[in-house]
């Protein structure tokens, strides 16, 4: 048990780091699969991330659809949350654990993010009022992608579609993977 202060700072600083970092790795994936930024969620990510990413834009251009900025940004953020982290819990870290700490929080964070996608993908799909909301499409634009390879080894149940549940277990497989690695601390990786 730490200090008042530093149990704050344990409290803000994953939240606020952890924010900002999925609202930028959302661009990032909402570019790679091209989904429409033309509802109000997409327009939230764009002004919530455009002051950061824009400028950067100028010095490192994206690879086809892959928004290497916006995956920059995010490991950046990570790194330093790290940093800022290991200030306030008084804890020495050398930079070859940020770098692998930095890209397993963005791999963690991305799978979280596309947890949340299938599981919202799901719900929707047993509301038929709430699928005609706007972010919906942009949710379903994020959704496809994992879930095509996953409908096409599992065959039609009679309208029950199960890639979602079989997408969804791949990838809780892999997060237990990597919070087992012994090199890792846990305390450091946003998205576990």
């Amino acid at each position: 048990m730490g200090t008042p202060l530093t149990n704050v700072a344990a409290f803000i600083i994953p939240t606020i780091f952890g924010a900002f970092m999925a609202i930028v790795l959302m661009r990032f994936l909402m570019q790679y699969v091209r989904a429409s930024f033309a509802n109000p969620f997409g327009q939230f990510i764009l002004s919530a991330s455009n002051p950061v990413i824009l400028p950067l834009r100028k010095i490192i251009p994206s690879i086809g659809t892959l928004d290497t900025a916006s995956l920059l940004i995010a490991f950046v953020t990570h790194s330093a949350f790290i940093v800022v982290l290991a200030f306030f819990t008084r804890q020495n870290i050398n930079v070859s654990q940020i770098i692998l700490w930095s890209a397993v929080g963005v791999c963690t964070m991305m799978l979280t993010i596309f947890m949340g996608v299938i599981i919202m993908s799901v719900i929707s799909s047993w509301l038929p009022d709430f699928r005609h909301q706007p972010i919906m499409r942009t949710i379903e634009q994020l959704a496809a992608p994992i879930l095509s390879p996953f409908r096409k080894l599992i065959p039609d149940m009679g309208g029950i579609d199960l890639s979602p549940m079989l997408a969804f277990l791949l990838m809780q497989c892999i997060t237990v993977f990597l919070r087992s690695l012994p090199v890792l601390n846990r305390t450091f990786i946003l998205g576990f």
